[in-house]
């Protein structure tokens, strides 16, 4: 096990990388289980279609499998599903996905939001 400590200047620039890493507090007590990253239902599993459909390996480079993206964020926005950007990128990263990957997945996803 490793153990990383983040002292930063300001609080709201880690919350994301926290929420990616289920990072821990050190000065308190440790969760037994992990944050939920989006607790939208129906998201999670648009995400988890997403992640079966693309080859994560590659992410958004075949043409096609970009195209399926923006297809689900487009059905998610037009259903009114609450996401936000950066619970996309931290639930692709703990799903497999390379980070940056799950960054571009991430700002397509802003783009319907």
């Amino acid at each position: 096990m490793s153990a990383l400590c983040v002292v930063p200047w300001i609080k709201s620039y880690v919350e994301p990388w926290v929420l990616t890493h289920d990072a821990q507090p050190i000065n308190g007590e440790i969760e037994s289980q992990p944050r939920s990253l989006i607790e939208n239902d129906v998201v999670v599993v648009a995400l988890k279609t997403l992640t079966a459909i693309v080859n994560v390996s590659t992410g958004l480079s075949q043409p096609s499998d970009r195209e399926t993206a923006v297809q689900i964020f487009s059905k998610l926005r037009d259903a009114g599903e609450y996401y936000q950007p950066y619970e996309v990128k931290a639930w692709l990263i703990r799903n497999g996905w390379k980070a940056t990957y799950a960054q571009e997945v991430a700002d397509l996803s802003a783009k319907s939001t």
